[in-house]
């Protein structure tokens, strides 16, 4: 579903998310997020079948995880055009403030994330 949002709607479209796929490869890391690259069909030979995952660490951090990771993450999706992969999955996290934002949260191998603690 997500990845026909991201062929067909305008950029800067926004939804919640939910997905499960395979960590390809970190994207980069910089300034408390972390942005991977995940496979959302397990074809890991096929490219247009992924999307980027940013994680913000001040919400705690990474446990250790590598490619071929499982990733399990419920955030904001965005049409976003500067994404590398067309589209984003951010704020995987709770809301600092109450109400201010809906709530979402990563999981790598099992190791749920970004939860209230």
């Amino acid at each position: 579903m997500l990845l026909n949002y991201r062929d067909q709607m305008e950029p800067k479209f926004k939804t919640r998310g939910f997905i499960k796929g395979t960590l390809i490869k970190v994207i980069e890391d910089r300034q408390r997020h972390v942005h991977f690259e995940v496979d959302l069909d397990g074809d890991a030979e096929t490219s247009d079948d992924r999307i980027e995952v940013i994680y913000n660490t001040s919400f705690g951090s990474l446990p250790d995880y590598g490619p071929g990771a499982e990733i399990i993450a419920c955030g904001d999706f965005i049409v976003d055009p500067y994404s590398p992969l067309k589209a984003v999955l951010h704020w995987l996290h709770h809301s600092p403030k109450q109400k201010a934002h809906d709530d979402g949260y990563l999981v790598i191998n099992g190791q749920v994330l970004g939860l209230r603690q």
